[in-house]
């Protein structure tokens, strides 16, 4: 059975994944409740308070886009630095990744 890149993924890659989506979600959660509140309550000064919401809102949802735009780059690096295993090159990893799949 020949094996590619696409046939192996760490273990540990899809919890990882999954706990940073859940607490990067909870974390924009939490923010907006705060600044909905902020901006709904208004425990402060009326203009101080939707100031702060809105700036709450605007620096969370700004800074989740420019995460998100990084993304695809850094994906492209870690693809363009791989190197795959085959039987000349890290042959102890290729058999036994060999191994495990028959």
């Amino acid at each position: 059975m020949r094996l590619t890149a696409t046939d192996y993924r760490h273990p540990a890659e899809m919890p990882a994944l999954v706990a940073g989506a859940w607490f990067a979600v909870t974390l924009l959660l939490a923010a907006h409740v705060l600044a909905i509140w902020l901006l709904a309550a208004r425990p402060l000064s009326p203009w101080a308070a939707i100031v702060l919401g809105i700036a709450i809102l605007l620096l969370l949802d700004l800074g989740l886009a420019a995460a998100l735009a990084r993304i695809g780059p850094h994906l492209a690096g870690l693809r363009a630095s791989a190197r795959p295993a085959g039987p000349s090159t890290f042959a102890r990893v290729h058999e036994a990744a060999e191994r495990v799949a028959e």
